[in-house]
């Protein structure tokens, strides 16, 4: 399906907050029956609180990208780290909104990234129970490296598979 989008960097407070609501509804939607809804909360205030946005734009160098169509409904969002040492780029979060799920927007986002940024390949950790997200991801090519499991804090951990997308130069 072919639709016009916008990519809205979040730079400030404001797309932040807008990026943490969006989170916020995203997470629940998806991962309540994944992980349970005592993890999403737990993960949602960690980890995309406007607060914890704004220190990965900051400090950690993260570029986040909202995503909007033509009448600035929101649609999803997108996070991504350079390493620069290994030309090699983290896909920290990619999310769609479950009404905008179907319609070509992973592929959109991930062109975004890739010619944003260039990188000689692309990984991400990817929760071993969300198959559908990893069907997307093998989809465009990714393989899946390694399993890990992380201690995040308050009893909870992250069970993932950790997947690589290999570009040619």
């Amino acid at each position: 399906m072919t639709e016009n989008i916008r990519f809205i960097h979040v730079h400030d407070l404001t797309t932040a907050v807008r990026t943490s609501q969006l989170a916020a509804e995203i997470w629940h939607q998806h991962y309540d029956e994944i992980i349970g809804s005592h993890q999403v909360d737990y993960m949602i205030s960690s980890f995309q609180s406007a607060q914890a946005i704004m220190r990965d734009v900051l400090e950690k160098k993260y570029d986040y990208y909202l995503i909007s169509d033509e009448v600035n409904n929101l649609l999803g969002y997108y996070a991504v780290c350079m390493d620069t040492g290994e030309n090699s780029l983290f896909l920290s979060k990619l999310y769609i909104h479950e009404s905008a799920r179907g319609r070509g927007l992973s592929r959109k986002m991930l062109d975004h990234m890739l010619e944003k940024n260039k990188p000689d390949s692309v990984w991400l950790t990817v929760n071993k129970n969300n198959y559908k997200s990893i069907e997307v991801y093998e989809h465009f090519g990714f393989i899946t490296e390694r399993m890990q499991k992380v201690d995040i804090g308050n009893g909870f951990f992250m069970d993932d598979r950790v997947m690589r997308l290999t570009l040619q130069p």
